[in-house]
C-alpha cells in the first residue's frame, strides 16, 4: 500500500534508494556466481526453484508500483535525479545479463536433435518492460538526465560490443553508389532476439525525439560509425523474424518459431515495436541508398535485384528461388513498415485514442464483430478507457 501514494514513493526513492536496492535484489536473484560475463539463457531460468522465480516476479511487481504513479506534475530535484540515475545504471546491470541471450544459429543440412527452452527468457523480459517504460517516462522529464542515460546505456552496449571490432565489408556498386556494409549474414552468424539494452536505448531515443534533443548531436552517437553499428543491432532480429516466416529455419525446431512468434505477437509487442522504432530513427540519419543497399545484403536478395536475373525452375534451384522470392517479398514488407508511423502510443507519437481507432478499423476489416465480441476483445487487449 506504501508504493501507492506518489509522494511517499518519491520519498523512498530519493531519501532510502529504494529503487537502487529493490533492483540490485533483482540482479542477485537473476546471476550466479561466476554469470556475470554470460548472459543467462532460459535454460539457467528454468533451472531455477519455485521460490527463487517467484521471488523475481515479486521484486519485479515492487519495482512496478514504485515507478508506476504519474509523472506529470513532478517536479525533480537533484537529488531525485540523482537517485533515479543510479536506479538506471542498476537496471542496466540487469539488462545486461539478458542482452544477447537463448542465442541461435541456422543448422542448414541436418535437424536439431532437441529443442531448446525459449518461454522463460520472454517471461523475464515481459517482467522488466514495465520497469523499462516507467523509468523512460522518469527519465525524460529532464533534458540533462536523458541525456547522461543515453550515454549509460549506449556505454554498457559499447562494452558488450565494441563497435570498433565491427567488420565492414566493400560492397559492388548498386546504381552506380557504393558504400561500407558491416559483413555477418543473419544465416550464418549466431543472433539472438533478446537484446532489451538495445531496446531500452530506443526508447531513451524516443524521448530525446519527444524533448527536442538530437541524438547525433548531444549523445555519444555522435561518434563515427555508431549509427551504423547500432542499425546492425535492431536489423539483425527483423530479419531472423523474416527468415524464420519464409521456412528457412525449418531444421531448427518448433522452439525458433514459437520464440519469434511470440517476438512480433501483441503478448511482446513492445519488442518488436522498439526495433522497428530504432531502426526508424537511424535511418533517418543515413543515406536512403545505403538502407536500401544494407537491406538487400541482409536479407540475401542481391541476386533478385541483379538486371541478369533469370529465374528457372529446376529441382535443384526451385527451393532458393522460392527463398529468394520470399525474401524479397519480406524485405519490401520491411521498407514498408519503416516509412509508416507505428501505431503505438509508448512507441510512436499518437494517442491512445488514435491507437484504439485503428485497431478498431482493422478488426472490422477482418471480418464482422457484434458489439459484445468487440468489447471482450478490446478489454483483452488491455485498454482500459470507455469505449460506449
Amino acid at each position: 500500500q506504501l508504493f501507492t501514494s506518489p509522494s511517499i514513493a518519491l520519498f523512498l526513492i530519493e531519501k532510502s534508494q529504494a529503487l537502487v536496492h529493490i533492483l540490485d535484489c533483482l540482479e542477485t536473484t537473476l546471476c550466479d556466481e561466476g554469470r556475470q560475463k554470460s548472459p543467462i539463457n532460459s535454460s539457467d531460468v528454468k533451472s531455477f526453484n519455485k521460490h527463487r522465480t517467484r521471488y523475481i516476479s515479486r521484486t519485479s511487481h515492487d519495482v512496478g508500483y514504485l515507478l508506476r504513479n504519474s509523472y506529470d506534475d513532478v517536479m525533480l530535484n537533484e537529488s531525485v535525479r540523482d537517485a533515479f540515475f543510479q536506479g538506471l545504471k542498476s537496471h542496466v546491470n540487469i539488462l545486461k545479463l539478458i542482452e544477447d541471450s537463448d542465442i541461435v544459429k541456422r543448422e542448414a543440412f541436418v535437424h536439431i536433435s532437441m529443442e531448446n527452452d525459449w518461454k522463460e527468457m520472454f517471461y523475464i523480459q515481459r517482467l522488466l518492460q514495465p520497469i523499462s517504460s516507467c523509468l523512460i517516462g522518469w527519465l525524460s522529464k529532464d533534458r540533462t538526465l536523458l541525456r547522461d542515460s543515453v550515454d549509460v546505456v549506449c556505454e554498457a552496449l559499447f562494452k558488450l560490443h565494441p563497435p570498433d571490432k565491427m567488420k565492414v565489408l566493400e560492397k559492388p556498386v548498386f546504381q552506380n553508389y557504393t558504400c561500407n556494409i558491416p559483413t555477418g549474414l543473419v544465416s550464418t552468424i549466431p543472433v539472438s532476439c533478446h537484446i532489451p539494452l538495445t531496446r531500452l536505448l530506443s526508447g531513451l531515443l524516443s524521448a530525446c525525439h519527444s524533448q527536442g534533443i538530437n541524438p547525433t548531436a548531444d549523445t555519444c552517437l555522435r561518434e563515427e560509425g555508431t549509427v551504423i553499428w547500432l542499425l546492425e543491432r535492431c536489423l539483425r532480429p527483423l530479419v531472423l523474424k523474416s527468415q524464420v516466416l519464409t521456412s528457412y529455419w525449418k531444421r531448427n525446431g518448433m522452439s525458433l518459431s514459437n520464440m519469434i512468434n511470440n517476438y512480433h505477437s501483441f503478448i511482446c509487442n513492445e519488442m518488436y515495436y522498439r526495433d522497428v522504432y530504432l531502426l526508424q530513427l537511424l535511418s533517418a540519419y543515413l543515406p536512403p541508398k545505403y538502407i536500401l543497399l544494407n537491406l538487400i545484403q541482409k536479407f540475401e536478395a542481391a541476386k533478385w535485384f541483379a538486371s541478369d536475373y533469370k529465374h528457372t525452375e529446376t529441382s535443384d534451384t526451385m527451393d532458393r528461388n522460392l527463398f529468394v522470392q520470399n525474401m524479397c517479398e519480406e524485405m519490401l514488407g520491411t521498407v514498408i513498415t519503416v516509412l509508416i508511423e507505428r501505431n503505438n502510443s509508448d512507441i510512436a507519437d499518437v494517442t491512445q485514442e488514435e491507437v484504439m481507432k485503428q485497431k478498431l478499423i482493422n478488426m472490422l476489416f477482418l471480418k464482422d464483430w457484434k458489439h459484445s465480441q468487440l468489447m471482450n476483445a478490446l478489454t483483452k487487449g488491455n485498454f482500459s478507457f470507455d469505449f460506449s
